[in-house]
């Protein structure tokens, strides 16, 4: 069993904890459920593991599991909102960069010469500079 099928037994244990047996059996009766776990494990292998423990402290509310499709847009959120988090809290650059500075001038020169001389006219169109 990989980490995932793992994952999901654990999750279908919760599902059953939180929604109740009869509930959880009812939403996929008549599915293998070792197809449906392999299909779920398959599914949430887009996730890192802790995405989806995460999105397990935000299940909703009501009478059945939500379907994989739901499950994996909260797996996504969660990716989401860690993403922003990390986002805001990067490091911001305490200057700006001068394209007129002429130590950036210069290394844009240098670029262009071995450009030109090795006839990458796709870095003209990449900077914006002229052969």
């Amino acid at each position: 069993m990989n980490q995932y099928e793992s994952l999901v037994e654990q999750l279908f244990d919760r599902f059953q904890k939180f929604y109740g047996a009869s509930a959880f059996l009812s939403k996929w009766e008549g599915i293998d459920p070792d197809e449906l776990k392999r299909t779920w494990a398959k599914q949430l292998m887009k996730f890192h593991p802790q995405e989806i423990v995460r999105a397990t402290g935000m299940l909703p509310e009501g009478d059945f599991p939500p379907a994989l499709p739901v499950f994996c847009g909260i797996c996504q959120a969660v990716r989401d909102i860690n993403r922003a988090k990390m986002h805001a809290n990067a490091p911001k650059l305490k200057h700006k960069i001068d394209p007129n500075d002429p130590e950036i001038v210069a290394a844009r020169e240098r670029v262009y010469e071995t450009a030109r001389k090795n006839n990458m006219q796709w870095v003209f169109k990449a900077i914006g500079g002229q052969a």
